[in-house]
């Protein structure tokens, strides 16, 4: 019987553990003219406008990325090494930058493709996305 309870006793414990505590409520999110430039060392700069519904006014939970898609090929995400993060959004609405570098195996024999996206963070580990622009070509 003691078993039996102790058993019992663990497993509620680890189960009590396993729930994370600093969930928040999602905000939702718009992306409306995303425009980029392209640099002569093969950066791409893009700039786009936001709004973020329900707003949380905490420090560094919202964050943005720009996703470039290589048909045929793999998917690329900035940041770029080094870097926490693309870009850090703490206002409800504004303008944000967020800058790319081609690297050596993307070339304009490929179909490429980017987008856009705002991510919030729900947890210490763990974010998801709130706004997607809408998939657009890029010209290497």
């Amino acid at each position: 019987m003691f078993r039996y309870l102790l058993l019992v006793s663990m497993l509620l414990l680890s189960g009590c553990a396993s729930v994370d505590k600093t969930s928040v409520k999602l905000s939702s999110a718009t992306i409306n003219k995303v425009s980029y430039i392209k640099n002569s060392d093969g950066v791409f700069e893009f700039s786009f406008d936001y709004v973020i519904d329900s707003f949380l006014s905490v420090k560094n939970i919202y964050f943005c990325s720009v996703h470039v898609l290589a048909i045929g090929g793999k998917t690329i995400m900035s940041p770029i090494e080094g870097e926490s993060s693309a870009c850090i959004i703490d206002t409800f609405s504004g303008k944000a930058k967020v800058n790319w570098t081609a690297k050596g195996d993307v070339n304009s024999d490929l179909t490429v493709q980017y987008f856009i996206a705002i991510y919030q963070k729900e947890s210490k580990d763990l974010s998801q996305s709130i706004a997607n622009s809408q998939l657009a070509k890029l010209e290497i």
